[in-house]
C-alpha cells in the first residue's frame, strides 16, 4: 500500500501553534507570537454584494467576536456590504473556473494577518450564495475541535488521470469542492505558494509545467500538476491548447477543485487501492476506486450530473429527505452548475439543521418561505440559529392575513382560523361538507381541501376583504354581518334564507310563503324580525351558529 506523506509531517512548529509545512512557512507565521483562543475566519467569494449578509450578521449576533472574523472578496466593487462586519480586501483579477484560486489565497493571506494563533484556527472558504445551517456555536464548536482541513471528495470518477509517464505510473489529481476548511498550517502553505507566482502568470506557469510532462520529456510531478490540467483542459475553454500540442484531452472541473489539495500532498501515484494521509478530517485512508464523496464535507450542495455524488453520501441522502418535504424546490440545476435553492418550507430547514452538514449553497436570494409569514431571516434565526441555545422555539408569528369570520356566497357564515406553521382550518356553520384544512402563504393565497374531497385555492384581496376563489366563488370578510346569515329550514321544514346588509338591515325570505317574508335589525347574534303577516318576532343565533332560537319557542336548523 503507498502511504501518500503529508507535506506538513517534514517541519513541525511549536505543538500549539499546529504543524506548518517547511521552514518557509513557519518563518512566515513568527510574526504571530501571542497565543489565544481559536478563530474562524470566514472567507466570502463574491461577485459585487452579499445578499444575505442580514442572515449572516443575525447568526454571528450570538458569536463571541473574539471567536471569528470576516473577509470579502469582490470580483467587482460592493459598496453595500457591510464593513462593520465584513472586512473587504483589494480585489484581484478572477475568471470563472480557470482561477479563482488567487483570490482565494488572497483571502487567505488576509486572514493570515489577523494577531494571534492558535493551532485549531480554521479558514472557511464561502461563496456569497452560502447560508449557515448550525447555530455558530456548533460550527465553532466542530470546526476547532482539531488542527485539521477538511477536504470534500468528489468520487474517483470526477478525478484526473493523468497518462503513464516513462516508468508506467498513472498519477491522480484528487478533485475536491472548492467549499474546503483548511487548518492553519495548510493556509499557511497555501498563501505561500501562491505567493511564488502572482496573478494570471500562476497559469501560464503550470501550463509550462504541464506541456513538459505531455511531451514525455519529463517524469517529475509537480505538486500543481493537475490543477493545471484541471484549468486548460477539456471543455473549460481552453482545449486548442492541448490540441497544439497534438493531445486531446479532458478533466471534469475548474482549478479550485484541484488546486489547494494537490498543492498541499501533491498528486497522487496510482500504484495501489488506497493512501494514508494525516492532516484531514475523515481520510485517515483515501480509496483510490471509491464512487463515493471521501474527506470531510461540511457544504451541502446538490448536483444532477452523474458522478458528482456518491449514490450512498450525506449529499445523496439529504437531496432526497429535501425534496420529500413541501414546497421544497432546486432550479436551474445542469450537468455542470449544481441546483440552486428557491424555495424551502419549515421541515427543509429542520433536515438541514440535523443533517452532518454546516452550510447549505447555493440559496438564491429572492429564496421562498412558505410555511408561514415570517421572512427567510426570522425563520432561520428561530429554527436553526437558536436551536440549543436555551431559547425554545415559538410558533409562526404571523397567522394567515385573512383569519376571522367570513359569509360564503350562500351568506353562510364560515370561520378561517390559523393553526401554526402555515396550516389552517375552515369551519363552516352550516354544512360539515363545508369543513376544510389547508395551507396558506404569505401573499394572502390558500390551498384548501373540503370535507367533500373537493380541492381549490383562493386568492385574499386586503382592500375589498373577499376571497376569490378559482372557480369565481366569493366569499366576503365582514365582521359586522349578521352571524346567522345563510339558509335555514324552518320548523314546517321550509327552506328560508337570511341575509343581513350592515350596519342593522336584515331580511328574511320563506321560498314557499310571501306572508312569512321579513324585514328587520340585527346584532351580532341577535334579530328584530316583522313579518310580511305582521308578527313580530326575536331570534338567536346557538353558540355553534348551527340554529336559530326563536322568542315563539320555535327553532330553525341550518342547511
Amino acid at each position: 500500500m503507498l502511504r501518500l506523506l503529508c507535506l506538513c509531517a517534514a517541519v513541525f512548529g511549536a505543538v500549539l501553534r499546529g504543524s506548518v509545512d517547511t521552514v518557509e512557512d513557519a518563518l512566515v507565521d513568527k510574526a504571530n507570537t501571542t497565543l489565544r483562543s481559536p478563530k474562524v475566519f470566514l472567507l466570502f467569494m463574491t461577485l459585487d454584494s452579499m445578499p444575505h449578509q442580514n442572515i449572516w450578521r443575525r447568526w454571528l449576533d450570538r458569536a463571541p467576536p473574539g471567536q471569528y472574523k470576516a473577509y470579502v472578496h469582490c470580483k467587482n466593487s460592493c459598496p453595500s456590504i457591510d464593513q462593520g462586519i465584513f472586512n473587504v480586501i483589494a480585489t484581484v483579477p478572477t475568471t470563472y473556473c480557470l482561477d479563482l484560486v488567487t483570490a482565494m489565497n488572497s483571502l487567505v493571506s488576509a486572514a493570515l494577518q489577523d494577531p494571534g494563533y492558535h493551532a485549531h484556527d480554521k479558514f472557511v472558504f464561502l461563496s456569497e450564495s452560502h447560508l449557515p445551517v448550525k447555530p455558530f456555536s456548533v460550527v465553532y464548536s466542530q470546526l476547532t475541535q482539531n488542527g485539521n482541513s477538511d477536504f470534500c471528495m468528489f468520487p474517483r470518477q470526477e478525478w484526473h488521470s493523468h497518462p503513464p509517464n516513462a516508468r508506467g505510473i498513472t498519477f491522480l489529481g484528487v478533485k475536491h469542492h472548492q467549499w474546503m476548511v483548511l487548518s492553519r498550517g495548510h493556509a499557511l502553505r497555501s498563501s505561500r505558494l501562491q505567493g511564488q507566482v502572482d496573478g494570471y502568470s500562476v497559469r501560464n506557469a503550470l501550463l509550462q509545467q504541464n506541456v513538459t510532462v505531455v511531451r514525455g520529456n519529463s517524469t517529475a510531478r509537480s505538486p500543481l500538476l493537475d490543477a493545471a490540467l484541471a484549468a486548460f483542459a477539456g471543455d473549460q475553454g481552453a482545449t486548442n491548447m492541448w490540441a497544439s500540442l497534438g493531445t486531446k484531452r479532458w478533466t471534469n472541473g475548474c482549478l479550485d477543485e484541484f488546486w489547494h489539495f494537490n498543492a498541499l500532498y501533491g498528486t497522487v501515484a496510482n500504484t495501489g487501492n488506497v493512501v494514508t494521509l494525516s492532516g484531514v478530517n475523515g481520510l485517515p485512508e483515501m480509496h483510490l476506486d471509491s464512487n463515493e464523496n471521501q474527506g470531510s464535507c461540511r457544504t451541502f450542495v446538490h448536483w444532477t450530473k452523474w458522478g458528482a455524488t456518491g449514490p450512498s453520501s450525506d449529499f445523496a441522502k439529504v437531496a432526497a429527505q429535501l425534496e420529500a418535504t413541501d414546497e421544497f424546490a432546486f432550479s436551474t440545476m445542469s450537468v455542470d452548475r449544481p441546483g440552486t435553492v428557491v424555495s424551502m418550507s419549515e421541515k427543509s430547514l429542520e433536515v438541514l439543521r440535523d443533517s452532518e452538514f454546516l452550510f447549505v449553497r447555493k440559496v438564491t436570494s429572492a429564496m421562498r418561505y412558505h410555511d408561514n409569514c415570517e421572512t427567510v431571516s426570522m425563520a432561520l434565526d428561530r429554527v436553526i440559529f437558536k436551536a440549543g441555545s436555551g431559547i425554545t422555539p415559538t410558533e409562526p408569528r404571523f397567522n394567515f392575513m385573512g383569519d376571522g369570520p367570513w359569509v360564503d356566497n350562500f351568506n353562510a357564515a364560515v370561520e378561517i382560523e390559523t393553526l401554526s406553521t402555515g396550516r389552517l382550518k375552515v369551519t363552516h356553520s352550516a354544512v360539515s361538507a363545508g369543513n376544510a384544512e389547508g395551507s396558506y402563504d404569505c401573499s394572502g393565497r390558500i390551498w384548501l381541501k373540503f370535507a367533500n374531497g373537493v380541492a381549490t385555492s383562493a386568492e385574499y384581496n386586503e382592500m375589498d376583504k373577499t376571497l376569490i376563489f378559482d372557480n369565481g366563488v366569493v366569499w366576503s370578510k365582514n365582521p359586522a354581518c349578521f352571524r346567522g346569515d345563510g339558509l335555514w329550514l324552518d320548523s314546517m321544514g321550509t327552506r328560508v334564507t337570511v341575509s343581513s346588509k350592515p350596519p342593522h338591515r336584515v331580511t328574511v325570505v320563506n321560498l314557499a310563503s310571501s306572508d312569512w317574508k321579513g324585514v328587520g335589525s340585527f346584532s351580532e347574534r341577535t334579530m328584530d324580525i316583522k313579518f310580511a303577516n305582521g308578527v313580530q318576532l326575536s331570534c338567536t343565533v346557538s353558540p355553534d351558529g348551527r340554529r336559530l332560537h326563536w322568542s315563539n319557542g320555535v327553532q330553525w336548523y341550518r342547511v
